[in-house]
Parts: structure tokens; sequence; C-alpha cells
């Protein structure tokens, strides 16, 4: 009776194969944007990629300025932008990575983003004095050279961020989520520069 009932209905549902099972268990799947402070470090990466892109353009800007008087020296001045911000970054960007694997790195983050700030002001601040050009390449490339240091700081934290606020099941999506985004904002922070150059009439 009852025990042959319940074969006939397991070998029932043996004979719908995997999808009917699949679909008799199948739940909503979790996402990691459905967590805030996720949603909060994804906006915080995006804003901060935009605002680094556009002051890198307008540092670019003002440098060919400052140089296209000289043509042949043009050039490697536009050059060396790169190289005072890159050889920073890889030169710190290992014991930037143990500080983040034994401190804050929330902490880190919000230091490294207050020192590009502070290091935006003075920019901003130097653009608006009346310097001799030598001095004003020279203070450009020393705020580069140190936000490249500033921004090994913010990548290692940042990047290592992502496993304290998402579940360890979460994580691949959650990186996934970030770089699309980061690789938007790398694409949109220039156009959104030369936006503002043109509107600014230069």
């Amino acid at each position: 009776g009852h025990r042959r009932h319940g074969r006939q209905r397991r070998d029932c549902l043996a004979g719908l194969g995997p999808p009917y099972l699949g679909a008799m268990s199948s739940a909503p799947q979790a996402s990691a944007v459905q967590h805030g402070s996720f949603r909060l470090y994804l906006g915080a990466i995006v804003l901060g990629t935009l605002g680094i892109q556009i002051q890198g353009v307008a540092i670019a800007w003002q440098v060919f300025r400052l140089t296209r008087a000289h043509t042949e020296n043009a050039a490697l001045a536009l050059g060396a932008i790169g190289l005072a911000e890159v050889i920073p970054f890889v030169a710190a960007v290992l014991f930037a990575g143990h500080v983040a694997d034994t401190h804050d790195r929330r902490r880190i983050a919000r230091w490294a983003l207050l020192a590009m700030s502070l290091l935006g002001l003075v920019l901003f601040a130097q653009s608006l004095l009346r310097l001799e050009a030598w001095l004003q390449l020279t203070l450009l490339y020393a705020m580069v050279t140190l936000g490249g240091l500033a921004r090994s700081f913010l990548t290692t934290a940042r990047q290592a961020m992502i496993a304290e606020l998402l579940p360890r099941e979460l994580i691949a999506g959650g990186v996934r989520w970030r770089n699309t985004l980061f690789e938007l904002a790398c694409v949109l922070g220039p156009g959104i520069a030369g936006i503002l150059l043109w509107l600014g009439g230069e």
C-alpha cells in the first residue's frame, strides 16, 4: 500500500529527470548588490575613479599648455606624467599590500582618499597662481608622484575590502560588479573631462 505508493512516486520523479527536480528546489539567487554596504563601496569606486580620471586629464592639459611653446619638449613632458605616477605606485604596492593585510583597510582607504583630496586642492590652488612655468611643472610632477603613492595604498586596501563586505559565496559576483564599474568609470572620466574643458573655453 503506502510503501508501493512511495516507490512509485520516487520512480516518477526520477523519470522526470534533473530539470523537474531543479525547478522544485530552485530559489532566488542572492546578489552582491543587495548589500547596502557593498552598494556604497561601488559608489565610492565609481566617484573616486571618475575624479582621478578627470584630474589626470586636467593635469595633462595644464602640462601641455605650459610646454607647447617648446614642441620638442611637450611630448616628453606629457610622457613624464605617467612615469611620475607609475613609479611610486609600483614601488610601494607590495608594502601597501602588507599594510592592508595587517591594519584596518577602511581606515587606510579613508586616509589615502584624504591625501589625494588634499593633493587635488594643492593642484587647484597652483593653477590659480601666476607662477613661473618651471615652478608650476615642478609642483605638478611632485603632486602626481605623491598621488601615485597614495593610490597604491588606496588600491590595495580597496581590493581587499570586498571580503569584509560580502559573504564568501558572493565575492566572485562582487568582484565582477567592481571591475565592470571601475572600467566604465575609466572610460567615462576622460570624456567628462574633455567636455568640462570645452565648456570652460579651452
